[in-house]
Protein backbone atom coordinates (compact mmCIF):
# COMPACT_ATOMS: atom_id res chain seq x y z
CA UNK A 1 0.00 0.00 0.00
CA UNK A 2 1.07 3.02 -0.85
CA UNK A 3 1.47 6.02 1.82
CA UNK A 4 -1.33 7.84 -0.31
CA UNK A 5 -3.52 5.34 0.29
CA UNK A 6 -2.61 4.92 3.60
CA UNK A 7 -3.67 8.90 4.53
CA UNK A 8 -6.45 8.21 2.53
CA UNK A 9 -7.56 5.21 4.80
CA UNK A 10 -6.82 7.30 7.84
CA UNK A 11 -9.13 10.04 6.79
CA UNK A 12 -12.13 8.12 6.14
CA UNK A 13 -11.58 6.63 9.73
CA UNK A 14 -11.45 9.60 10.78
CA UNK A 15 -14.78 11.22 9.32
CA UNK A 16 -16.49 8.12 10.01
CA UNK A 17 -14.65 7.86 14.15
CA UNK A 18 -15.76 12.14 14.06
CA UNK A 19 -19.22 10.80 12.97
CA UNK A 20 -19.55 7.98 15.45
CA UNK A 21 -17.98 10.17 18.05
CA UNK A 22 -15.72 7.31 18.40
CA UNK A 23 -13.02 9.29 20.45
CA UNK A 24 -10.56 6.33 20.65
CA UNK A 25 -10.29 6.03 17.13
CA UNK A 26 -9.48 9.44 16.85
CA UNK A 27 -7.23 9.28 19.84
CA UNK A 28 -4.97 6.79 17.53
CA UNK A 29 -4.98 8.60 14.58
CA UNK A 30 -4.56 12.18 16.17
CA UNK A 31 -0.63 13.29 17.03
CA UNK A 32 -0.36 14.54 20.51
CA UNK A 33 0.71 17.71 19.67
CA UNK A 34 -2.47 18.31 17.48
CA UNK A 35 -3.51 21.59 16.82
CA UNK A 36 -6.77 21.79 15.20
CA UNK A 37 -8.24 25.17 13.89
CA UNK A 38 -11.51 25.64 13.77
CA UNK A 39 -13.49 27.62 10.42
CA UNK A 40 -14.56 29.57 13.53
CA UNK A 41 -10.92 30.80 14.51
CA UNK A 42 -10.94 28.92 17.21
CA UNK A 43 -8.32 26.13 18.24
CA UNK A 44 -7.88 23.20 20.09
CA UNK A 45 -5.19 21.10 21.52
CA UNK A 46 -5.82 16.71 21.15
CA UNK A 47 -7.43 16.80 24.83
CA UNK A 48 -10.25 19.59 23.77
CA UNK A 49 -10.98 18.28 20.88
CA UNK A 50 -11.36 14.75 21.95
CA UNK A 51 -13.45 16.42 25.27
CA UNK A 52 -15.67 17.92 22.26
CA UNK A 53 -16.45 14.94 20.42
CA UNK A 54 -16.74 12.97 23.67
CA UNK A 55 -19.39 14.82 25.30
CA UNK A 56 -21.36 15.60 22.25
CA UNK A 57 -20.49 19.65 22.64
CA UNK A 58 -19.27 18.75 18.65
CA UNK A 59 -22.11 16.29 17.21
CA UNK A 60 -21.18 15.53 13.75
CA UNK A 61 -24.25 14.11 11.88
CA UNK A 62 -22.87 13.97 8.54
CA UNK A 63 -19.10 14.54 7.02
CA UNK A 64 -18.36 14.52 3.33
CA UNK A 65 -14.93 14.71 1.55
CA UNK A 66 -14.30 16.24 -1.94
CA UNK A 67 -12.01 17.21 -3.98
CA UNK A 68 -8.96 15.96 -2.04
CA UNK A 69 -5.54 15.91 -3.55
CA UNK A 70 -2.68 14.74 -1.31
CA UNK A 71 0.72 15.79 -1.31
CA UNK A 72 3.57 13.18 0.23
CA UNK A 73 6.83 15.19 1.22
CA UNK A 74 8.93 12.48 2.90
CA UNK A 75 7.51 12.12 6.60
CA UNK A 76 4.82 14.77 5.79
CA UNK A 77 1.16 14.29 4.11
CA UNK A 78 -0.87 17.37 3.34
CA UNK A 79 -4.24 16.83 2.82
CA UNK A 80 -6.24 19.71 0.88
CA UNK A 81 -9.78 18.90 0.62
CA UNK A 82 -13.95 20.86 0.53
CA UNK A 83 -15.53 18.49 3.03
CA UNK A 84 -19.27 19.69 3.75
CA UNK A 85 -20.82 18.19 7.27
CA UNK A 86 -23.88 18.54 8.89
CA UNK A 87 -22.66 19.45 12.62
CA UNK A 88 -24.53 20.37 15.98
CA UNK A 89 -22.03 22.35 17.78
CA UNK A 90 -22.68 22.77 21.62
CA UNK A 91 -26.76 22.52 20.74
CA UNK A 92 -26.95 24.42 17.70
CA UNK A 93 -27.42 23.04 14.51
CA UNK A 94 -24.85 24.12 11.15
CA UNK A 95 -24.09 23.19 7.68
CA UNK A 96 -20.51 23.20 7.74
CA UNK A 97 -19.12 24.11 3.71
CA UNK A 98 -14.92 24.46 4.41
CA UNK A 99 -11.89 23.82 2.28
CA UNK A 100 -9.33 21.97 4.87
CA UNK A 101 -5.98 21.30 5.01
CA UNK A 102 -5.21 18.21 6.97
CA UNK A 103 -0.87 17.73 8.27
CA UNK A 104 0.13 14.35 8.96
CA UNK A 105 3.26 13.58 9.85
CA UNK A 106 5.04 9.77 9.92
CA UNK A 107 6.50 8.73 13.45
CA UNK A 108 8.35 5.53 14.20
CA UNK A 109 6.34 4.08 10.42
CA UNK A 110 2.44 5.38 11.60
CA UNK A 111 0.87 8.43 10.17
CA UNK A 112 -0.45 10.89 12.81
CA UNK A 113 -2.96 13.66 12.53
CA UNK A 114 -0.38 16.94 13.45
CA UNK A 115 -2.68 19.95 12.01
CA UNK A 116 -6.34 20.43 10.98
CA UNK A 117 -7.13 24.13 9.35
CA UNK A 118 -10.57 24.61 8.16
CA UNK A 119 -11.58 27.81 6.57
CA UNK A 120 -15.34 28.61 5.59
CA UNK A 121 -16.25 29.00 2.16
CA UNK A 122 -18.03 32.40 1.36
CA UNK A 123 -21.11 32.90 0.21
CA UNK A 124 -20.89 34.23 -3.29
CA UNK A 125 -21.12 37.93 -3.23
CA UNK A 126 -24.75 39.21 -5.04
Amino acid sequence: MSAEDDILQLEERRATAMVAADTAALDEIMHEELTYMHSTGGADTKAMYLDGVGTGAFDYQKVDAEDRTIKIHGDIALVFFHMKADIIIRGNPRFLDNRVLAVYVREGGAWKLLAVQSGAIPEPAP
